[in-house]
């Protein structure tokens, strides 16, 4: 008794061989393709009953995966495609949420570099992608990034650093607006632009050895050895821990911490040079 093959798309049933196996295959009809269940393997031009008018005119066929495996290949694409379309969605929700906390944006980028934010990885950013508050940068080995902030603030992070952006808050009128950051590994160069409107600007850098206070300055701060050195060129810093507190009136005066239980060492004014140099190690070659 023949066997008939079964129209997955409908419409009549096709006699052909004994079964052997099943093999799916598309039919070109002349009132458009069909697509059946063969029992054996069907050649291309292969001339088979199974349409409803005329001949067939071409006929593809390829063994048929194993139920199981077929189902779940099925699953599989059925993830991958909620995937796609979930990361789709929270990337277009995200945005317009990133640009109301945003805080400044990457101006320039050298090798790796890494923002987590909100337990997500931002993985090598490019120029313009936004940062916000309580943002994690870090950067790998001979990596550099220079952030810009909204209120014209700009900070260059050194190769192996980690820092977070604790807070920010706009100048808004009389408001005096903050920048306080933690940095918790490597080197930084801030050079921040005194306030106008609000004198009363926080600006703040937390390191491990002592908190950097001033309210308009350009300073760098990076480890020196096994301290760490705090250099400022420009306006007036004062160094504080837990021991002692020192101030640095610009021009190059600098001076070194060694922990949180050791008082800042005296100020001194280092040569141009070895300011130069020091400055050149958070810069974007």
């Amino acid at each position: 008794m023949p066997f008939m093959g079964r129209n997955l798309l409908g419409g009549k049933r096709a006699a052909h061989a004994p079964p052997t196996g099943l093999f799916p295959a598309v039919l070109a009809c002349n009132e458009g393709p069909r697509t059946y269940i063969w029992p054996s393997p069907i050649r291309s031009m292969e001339k088979v009953g199974g349409c409803d008018s005329g001949e067939v005119e071409t006929i593809w066929g390829q063994p048929a995966m194993p139920f199981a495996l077929r189902a779940r290949k099925v699953a599989q694409l059925a993830a991958c495609l909620i995937a796609v379309a979930s990361a789709a969605a929270l990337a277009a929700n995200s945005r317009p949420q990133e640009e109301k906390e945003r805080v400044g944006v990457i101006e320039r980028a050298q090798g790796q570099i890494r923002i987590e934010r909100n337990g997500l990885f931002i993985d090598n950013p490019r120029k313009g992608q936004a940062v916000t508050r309580r943002d994690h940068l870090m950067t790998g080995p001979d990596s550099r990034v220079l952030l810009s902030f909204d209120d014209g603030s700009r900070l260059a992070v050194g190769e192996n650093a980690i820092l977070v952006i604790a807070e920010y808050l706009k100048e808004e009128g009389r408001r005096s607006g903050a920048l306080i950051l933690d940095l918790i590994r490597g080197a930084i160069r801030l050079v921040a632009p005194s306030p106008k409107a609000a004198p009363n600007k926080r600006i703040e850098v937390r390191t491990e050895a002592a908190t950097i206070h001033s309210r308009g300055v350009d300073l760098w701060s990076g480890p020196v050895g096994e301290k760490r050195a705090i250099l400022v060129m420009k306006g007036q810093v004062d160094v504080r821990n837990d021991a002692g507190l020192v101030m640095l009136d610009g021009n190059r005066t600098a001076t070194f911490i060694s922990d949180r239980l050791s008082p800042p060492e005296k100020p001194v004014r280092w040569p141009s040079r070895r300011a130069q140099e020091t400055l050149m190690t958070v810069a974007i070659k």
